[in-house]
């Protein structure tokens, strides 16, 4: 419905228009079929979406490709497909298969919401759907799809690969109501999942995220396919900060990654010994401030312990 700038362009980088914004509108598609609401493919710094209100838009509602580096915010927005919302609709797309553009302002405040789906689950497979490096998604709220904010999905064009890395999500949450539920407010795809290969995520950093439930159950607040990880199955979930860093070694194997939630294993730290009877998720660590070399009188103020089948034993030194 609305194109932002033009390939003819020369605004400093050729291919690309500056300036271009496009506020405090309401577009409606009224489900005309392939009907997306706004294009930019060509418009970059002081470029922008500000106060929009895209509904009834089988397509997608904003698509963020090419060389729209450098543009944004594109904040205050409310996306909604109501009820001609499909398995192929989402509110963003932010990246295309060249893995372009290189960063943006990115997105700050959404509402998106896929409405009519039922309680056996989402009809649309993603609200954003994020495969551009370097952006920050914050202040969103998603109802309805399978997965809220799906990181790394996109199939790359023919001898290209994707780098969706350094990417900042802050306080998202997912919302079920009683007739339409969610799996996933985010979920980060693997090569072997959402048929992304070479399509590779890492280095994201996810501060502030719950799921609100339905009824007695609610979705995912996390599914991190590159690590086997899930956070959230229980009502209500909520996750401080998961921290995705770097693969460890480019054969494959384990990534680097810091997470607040119990249940995954992670580095604590205070001024006493572990309890050795308490519970703990294996293969966690503890570092005790007040420890000493060889655990001082009686050997049980260590300064290092690591989980150990759900038991915490000292690291003797």
């Amino acid at each position: 419905m609305i194109q932002m700038g033009n390939s003819s362009c020369n605004d400093g980088v050729s291919g690309q228009c500056y300036g271009v914004s496009v506020e405090y509108l309401m577009l409606e598609a009224q489900g005309s079929t392939g009907l997306n609401g706004i294009l930019n493919q060509n418009s970059g710094e002081s470029s922008y979406v500000d106060h929009v209100n895209i509904h009834q838009f089988p397509g997608t509602g904003l698509i963020i490709e090419g060389n729209a580096t450098d543009s944004g915010p594109y904040s205050n927005l409310a996306i909604s497909p109501a009820t001609k919302c499909v398995s192929a609709t989402a509110c963003v797309q932010l990246g295309d298969s060249n893995g372009e553009p290189l960063s943006t302002r990115g997105i700050h405040g959404m509402t998106c919401t896929c409405p009519g789906a039922g309680a056996s689950g989402g009809t649309g497979t993603a609200g954003i759907l994020l495969n551009s490096p370097n952006n920050t998604l914050e202040d969103l709220h998603f109802e309805g799809f399978i997965d809220g904010l799906r990181v790394g999905s996109l199939v790359p064009a023919v001898g290209k690969t994707i780098q969706t890395q350094g990417n900042v999500v802050l306080n998202v949450n997912g919302g079920d109501n009683p007739t339409d539920s969610m799996t996933n407010i985010i979920h980060i795809c693997s090569s072997s999942t959402c048929g992304n290969a070479s399509n590779t995520v890492s280095d994201l950093a996810v501060l502030g995220a719950f799921s609100s439930p339905n009824g007695t159950s609610n979705a995912k607040v996390i599914l991190d396919d590159l690590t086997v990880t899930t956070i959230g199955t229980s009502s209500p979930s909520a996750v401080g900060m998961y921290v995705l860093g770097d693969q460890m070694s480019s054969s494959g194997g384990a990534y680097s990654r810091f997470a607040t939630s119990p249940s995954l294993s992670t580095w604590s730290v205070w001024n006493s010994a572990a309890s050795t009877s308490t519970s703990c998720q294996s293969g966690s660590l503890f570092s005790n401030t007040a420890g000493v070399l060889g655990g001082g009188t009686g050997g049980t103020n260590y300064t290092l312990y690591v989980c150990n089948s759900g038991k915490w034993d000292p690291i003797l030194h």
